[in-house]
């Protein structure tokens, strides 16, 4: 594993970029913070090709974070930039093409500071039913499929759900530990709304 990664946190409202960028500096993580997609995108470019992750509020003034994620891609910064979608909205694929996760508000901190360790944990794999083994970073590149509700309240929302290059879907469920993800052959609760 290499140098603990800066975290970029952009949201417009203040109390939730403060809270979040007090948990992470009192996990011992370097933060930036950003109040608009405009200015999280320099912070972006000051520090890649540095490690860090983003964590990106859908709504944000200036550039939303659908609109920076579409100029991270056109960077060529996806997917080996982990970015992390937060809104109080159900997670929308459309607007979260190229995000490695989207998490709903209000974030649970014990569940944000585990985000953070899996992302930055390149030891952690997944295996698929085809014996192919991904690294995190790998994961992070599968094509994205959708996110599913388990009927849980929190983790219920961070289920998500990828394409194997083999054809099979996998799912990660960020309430349970790495190495109880497991394969699923099929979805019954997708909703058209992601939820």
């Amino acid at each position: 594993m290499g140098p603990a990664p800066t975290l970029i946190v952009a949201d417009d409202d203040e109390i939730a970029r403060a809270t979040l960028a007090a948990l992470f500096r009192g996990a011992g993580y370097a933060v930036r913070e950003a109040t608009d997609g405009a200015v999280a995108l320099v912070i972006i470019d000051e520090i890649v090709p540095a490690r860090c992750i983003v964590f990106l509020d859908v709504r944000l003034p200036v550039l939303s974070g659908e609109e920076v994620l579409r100029a991270l891609h056109a960077r060529q910064r996806l997917p080996d930039l982990p970015v992390v979608l937060t809104s109080d909205a159900r997670p929308c694929p459309t607007i979260a093409e190229g995000a490695c996760m989207w998490l709903r508000k209000p974030l649970v901190p014990d569940v944000v500071l585990n985000v953070v360790s899996r992302l930055t944990d390149d030891s952690v794999v997944k295996r698929c039913v085809c014996g192919h083994v991904y690294t995190r970073a790998e994961w992070n590149r599968l094509p994205f499929v959708s996110y599913l509700s388990t009927g849980r309240d929190v983790a219920g929302d961070l289920l998500e759900l990828r394409h194997c290059q083999c054809g099979s879907s996998i799912a990660i469920d960020l309430g349970d530990q790495p190495d109880s993800w497991s394969n699923v052959a099929t979805v019954d609760r997708v909703s058209s709304d992601g939820g």
